[in-house]
């Protein structure tokens, strides 16, 4: 079973697992062994924080970041999360919580640390806990169950401390109504709409304009800024003859798993298939019968050969092959087919039975019974799957044991030739492109630009691969002349000068509302259509628009009065002009059937900020003292 949950690592599974491991790891980090090898990032309180595990939780954060905004996620955006700067925090915000449960002689005990691993979903077959698929779950991810089952200590040691902090924040009715109101209070809106598009025949820039333009702008148009790396790839496939099995070994493996060696009954049969017509008569499909039955007939007191007979009359696919189905396990077959031939002996010919093709005779021709397959017939299949287990645990062996070598200083090149593997140097690469040969290691190119020319990455794996990696050089990024891009510039300068001119007339259009001409009818003097929206909730979406922010702050923000938004709120390309038309807030007879569930959520939230208000004032105490990455 090892075997196969390595063979398929890229499960559903695997990859819910994996999931659950970022989400525990993005707080405290892997901290295995080559943490004390690596370079020392920071230090909390005298105890030192690791290059290692900051890229680590790096990593985590990232995968969570990719996973909750999928396609876009974009370099940019990445840079403003700024998650190595989160990474840091974390790790030392963990570093506190366990000095401070220390200190307060808060304990976790062995047992409530197996009671919460036991409760993960994953970790249970049938209902109940499988400690053999634990063990498979963290070998298949590369993790300890010691590193696991710390972290899981970790986790219980927070949640109680986050107890001990917040026990005393409470809510109140009055809160939890003030709360419901704000969130369920609902506006209906006019909006006039200045789309830039509608000025763009308007605009025709000269070349002077888009050469000012393209000088004023020129970082708009840099190319992005390009990184190459050299690597190691550790593949199972090269560390399989240094394997070596004993029969010993094969027949441990054979003992410990004879469920995966069980054969199940098998039946050979033949058939000789009538067709019944869909919608079919009842004398239509009892004519089929009976030509059916003659058949048999001949076969059983004329001695006509059966497979002879079915390559002669029968109407299934089969048929050139005199009906043989070859063998068939239970769920091969429609079920009334099935029950038939499984209660069958061999030479034994039955019919006609019905199935949704039509009528069928069938002739049992071998019976197979469940067995288990003799050691002797898998020793083969044993043997490949043990070699290509041992195989793939030395090529993450020796890919931990390189990345802590090349950390010291010894060049991956060296380190590859020593081991008859090959050394490679990519292509340059954007931070949102792909490596040729490297697609499986999803987040290997935004990793590769976290670091300085010359730095060791962390160890990156995949089901089936490890990867060891450095920093070649970092390309700066450059902008290509004018003449290149002129046309890609002329147009966005001509955009540019639209939505001024959008916006100019939003502007115009509301200095005229607010001098005291109505909103309707400077609408209709002006041409311009007024569309109305909602009712629609302080966070909620407005129908044609989305979710608009700015638009809803800016309504809500009037309050019950009507009145018009005195700034055109911007959106997409568009400059509105909005005009409130009505408020209703809900009624406090609403609130009675889910006062209980805002009342939570509020403890919930309050709770938490006492708990990060908590965290920022250790931090503040604390001796912090960063001496790469973070300026």
């Amino acid at each position: 079973m090892l075997s196969l949950m390595r063979k398929h690592a890229t499960s559903w599974l695997i990859k819910t697992f994996m999931a659950i491991i970022a989400v525990v790891f993005v707080f405290w980090g892997v901290g295995s062994f080559r943490d004390q090898k690596a370079n020392k990032y920071a230090e909390v309180n005298g105890e030192v924080i690791t290059a290692t595990e900051v890229s680590q939780v790096y990593q985590n954060l990232l995968q969570n970041i990719r996973r909750q905004y999928g396609e876009k996620l974009t370099p940019e955006l990445i840079a403003q999360l700024k998650l190595e700067d989160q990474a840091l925090d974390r790790i030392i915000e963990g570093r506190l919580i366990i000095e401070e449960a220390d200190r307060l002689h808060l304990k976790v005990t062995d047992a409530e640390v197996q009671e919460k691993i036991q409760e993960y979903p994953l970790f249970q077959e049938n209902g109940h806990f499988d400690q053999d698929r634990y063990f498979r779950l963290l070998s298949a991810n590369r993790i300890t169950p010691a590193e696991f089952e710390m972290d899981q200590r970790r986790s219980i040691l927070t949640e109680r401390l986050r107890q001990v902090v917040s026990s005393t924040v409470v809510v109140g009715e009055s809160e939890a109504l003030e709360r419901f109101r704000f969130e369920k209070e609902e506006a209906v809106v006019d909006v006039v709409n200045f789309d830039s598009e509608r000025y763009l025949t308007n605009v025709n820039p000269t070349t002077e304009e888009v050469s000012a333009y393209f000088e004023k702008n020129k970082q708009r148009y840099a190319l992005p800024e390009k990184s190459r790396i050299g690597y190691v790839l550790y593949r199972p496939e090269a560390f399989t003859d240094l394997i070596r099995l004993s029969p010993q070994e094969i027949e441990d493996y054979y003992n410990g798993h004879l469920d995966d060696f069980q054969r199940e009954k098998e039946v050979r049969a033949r058939h000789i298939l009538f067709k019944v017509p869909k919608g079919a008569s009842p004398a239509e499909d009892e004519a089929v019968r009976n030509k059916a039955l003659e058949v048999l007939k001949k076969i059983r007191d004329g001695g006509a050969d059966f497979a002879e007979t079915a390559r002669a009359v029968s109407e299934g696919p089969s048929a050139p092959k005199g009906g043989d189905l070859g063998f068939f396990r239970k769920g091969d077959m429609v079920k009334p087919f099935e029950d038939a031939a499984f209660s069958m002996k061999p030479g034994e010919i039955r019919g006609p039975v019905k199935t949704e093709f039509g009528y069928h005779l069938i002739k049992v021709e071998e019976v197979k019974d469940a067995r288990a397959e003799p050691l002797d017939e898998v020793k083969g299949r044993i043997e490949e799957i043990v070699k290509t287990e041992q195989a793939r645990d030395l090529a993450f062996e020796a890919a931990e044991d390189d990345v802590d070598q090349a950390i010291q200083g010894t060049s991956l090149k060296k380190l590859a030739e020593a081991r008859g593997l090959e050394y490679k140097e990519s292509e340059p690469f954007t931070a949102d492109g792909t490596l040729p040969g490297l697609q499986d290691f999803k987040d290997i190119t935004s990793t590769a630009f976290s670091l300085s020319p010359g730095e060791i990455g962390p160890l990156m794996t995949t089901s089936n691969a490890a990867l060891v990696f450095t920093l070649i050089e970092k390309q700066p990024s450059e902008v290509p002349p004018l003449d290149e891009i002129r046309k890609q510039v002329s147009e966005d300068l001509a955009k540019s000068l639209a939505r001024e001119q959008a916006e100019a007339a939003a502007v115009k259009f509301l200095k005229e509302v607010e001098e005291g001409k109505d909103y309707t009818v400077a609408a209709y003097a002006g041409g311009l259509e007024i569309k109305q929206y909602g009712p629609f909730q302080r966070r909620g979406a407005i129908e044609d628009l989305g979710y608009v922010p700015d638009l809803n702050r800016a309504v809500f923000a009037l309050g019950r009065e009507r009145g018009v938004v005195p700034e055109p709120v911007k959106y997409q390309g568009r400059f509105l002009a909005v005009r409130l038309v009505s408020i209703k807030y809900p009624e406090k007879s609403a609130f009675e059937t889910e006062k209980k569930e805002y009342m939570d959520r509020l403890l919930a939230m309050k709770q938490a900020q006492r708990f990060q208000g908590w965290i920022e004032a250790l931090k503040k105490r604390a001796q912090i003292e960063v001496f790469k990455g973070r300026s």
